[in-house]
């Protein structure tokens, strides 16, 4: 279970720095998704 946390962790960081990279906007859309993610996370914890 930790491990699959950890995956899902560093896949969003590694999206997080690609969108920084393509531009602002798409960062934004980034955030939101990965605050959805973590809210889905908790809940299956």
């Amino acid at each position: 279970m930790k491990n699959a946390l950890g995956i899902m962790m560093m896949t969003g960081a590694l999206m997080a720095g690609y969108a920084v990279m393509s531009d602002p906007k798409t960062m934004r859309r980034m955030e939101k998704k990965a605050k959805a993610m973590k809210r889905k996370v908790a809940h299956m914890l």
